[in-house]
């Protein structure tokens, strides 16, 4: 068996080629300088072979070998394409800075790092289409579309990263709803929560670290209407919400009553919050009234709102009575507070305020014991193991230790 190897792009021969054959021979060699090779002693039937260079599509063939004859097998090597290579840079979005360590991953393929400075590269790699991602911890990773082309480098440029929020970040301006002008250190609080900060000289705030997607947010500065805005999200992020306050005038809503039903309450009580609201003025207000039920922590526990539909009518000089529920629950024993806040359902902005307390008792109930005993009943002269067990519902604001005691007796029969 003997031919020639040559390049199918040049046309020149190709040195040390390995020409491999197996089947009824096994044995190889490698073409010279002229790209011959010859293989002799085959042992006669059929053969297939492989021809193999680095840098070359490799060669598959067979053929069948007759005693006293000479194969003759010429044929071409096609290159592989050259490679070529992948870079970029990887920044966060927010803060415009490398990031070190991210991953860059071509599907299918190498992957590598990203160094100190966000710089990565990715070498030797064979041309064609690719999907490239990248991820870094804490970010959310990005998949791009990407054209690597033989001998040459293709340049990604900066690429940026978002952070993985976890919280909301509310910012914006407080300004005179008259004038424009900016109100300086005015208070801007998310209700029923610890975070609050005051506008500066330019009527702006920040209100970072918000772990709800669903809050009310309340804006107050001394000699104006107090404004409300409720905000509902689906992820966190970052928001921008701008008050603009009226200058205060005499409110005439006034709260006045207001208390609950009783002074203390067990565990799994309802609580009645009843309030007397009257209109002093001379035309109807349309309000909305909630109440915040707050534990001695300052914890908001729940809002509860009135149930008009969309909204109470205030008439002048008829007091308004009204009545709402909450249930105790399982709450901790302790103090706890109801604000009850009356807002214009128009202009959203607060034209009276008041607030009660209560207190929820130590409570210790068991509900729901239910004795079982297996079996249920024996033949006379028998005897078998009697389990007996129970199941309950800890209905206690405490905890609570329970022990469980069972007397057996024989029931006395006369016949």
């Amino acid at each position: 068996m003997k031919g020639t190897v040559t390049d199918a792009d040049k046309g020149q021969p190709i040195e040390g080629v390995t020409i491999a054959v197996t089947g009824s021979f096994t044995g190889s060699t490698a073409t010279g300088t002229d790209g011959g090779f010859v293989i002799g002693d085959v042992t006669p039937g059929s053969i297939t072979f492989t021809a193999s260079k680095p840098g070359y599509y490799s060669l598959n063939g067979s053929l069948t070998i007759t005693a006293g004859e000479v194969a003759f097998f010429n044929f071409q090597m096609t290159p592989l394409p050259q490679p070529g290579a992948l870079r970029g840079k990887v920044f966060d979005a927010a803060a415009n800075t490398p990031i070190k360590g991210a991953v860059v991953y071509i599907a299918g393929g190498p992957e590598t790092s990203t160094e100190e400075q966000g710089v990565f590269t990715i070498s030797k790699v064979v041309p064609g289409t690719y999907e490239v991602n990248i991820s870094a911890s804490g970010y959310l990773s990005q998949k791009y579309r990407t054209i690597i082309t033989g001998g040459s480098t293709t340049d990604m440029q900066t690429i940026f990263l978002s952070r993985i929020l976890t919280s909301t970040t509310v910012t914006g301006r407080v300004t005179d709803t008259s004038t424009g002008n900016p109100i300086s250190n005015a208070d801007v609080v998310i209700v029923g929560t610890s975070i609050a900060a005051k506008t500066d000289s330019s009527g702006s705030y920040t209100l970072p670290g918000i772990e709800l997607l669903e809050f009310n947010l309340k804006a107050s500065a001394a000699g104006y209407d107090t404004r409300f805005n409720g905000m509902h999200t689906e992820a966190y992020g970052q928001y921008v919400i701008d008050f603009g306050l009226s200058r205060s005038q005499a409110s005439n809503i006034e709260i006045i009553a207001l208390g609950t039903d009783k002074e203390s309450y067990s565990a799994k009580n309802s609580v009645t919050i009843t309030a007397n609201i009257k209109n002093t003025g001379a035309t109807p207000v349309d309000v909305i009234i909630t109440a915040q039920v707050m534990d001695q922590d300052n914890n908001l526990l729940a809002v509860i709102s009135y149930g008009a539909d969309p909204d109470l009518t205030l008439n002048t000089n008829s007091p308004e009575a009204i009545s709402l529920q909450w249930d105790t629950g399982l709450y901790p024993p302790g103090n706890y507070n109801v604000f009850l806040s009356v807002v214009d359902s128009g202009k959203g902005t607060l034209l009276a305020e008041g607030s009660t307390a209560f207190d929820i008792a130590s409570t210790t109930a068991v509900d729901g014991l239910v004795p079982l005993m297996t079996p249920k009943f024996l033949n006379i002269g028998s005897s078998a193991t009697i389990a007996v067990s129970a199941s309950m519902t800890n209905g206690s604001n405490i905890d609570v230790s329970l022990v469980a005691d069972t007397k057996s007796r024989i029931p006395r029969v006369i016949l």
